[in-house]
């Protein structure tokens, strides 16, 4: 659930939709690569680049908002501390005078 709505009923919908239209009137993966990628149960979320269809089953406020959700969720940037770096740092040295003899 994401704000009261059920993203993956809504999901199973759309797939469906692009089910048939694949299936009455064929896909391009030039324009309808959304849908494609939805029968093999990808979701793709791209920030103002929904399809017609994606805004038809889920509105273009609820994939923004789903959009933003999913990338402040897991796509984090944190910092690393240096003492991990450092460490890092000195596993590539040593690799690469393994590698350079």
């Amino acid at each position: 659930m994401f704000q009261e709505k059920n993203i993956s009923a809504l999901f199973t919908s759309y797939r469906l939709k692009a089910w048939q239209m694949a299936r009455e009137s064929g896909l391009s993966i030039e324009t309808d690569y959304r849908e494609i990628l939805s029968l093999s149960y990808i979701f793709l979320l791209q920030a103002d680049n929904f399809s017609d269809l994606q805004i038809e089953q889920f509105s273009g406020d609820t994939l923004v908002d789903f959009h933003k959700h999913m990338r402040n969720m897991y796509i984090v940037k944190t910092k690393v501390a240096q003492g991990v770096k450092t460490i890092f740092r000195e596993c590539i040295e040593t690799a690469i005078m393994k590698i350079l003899g």
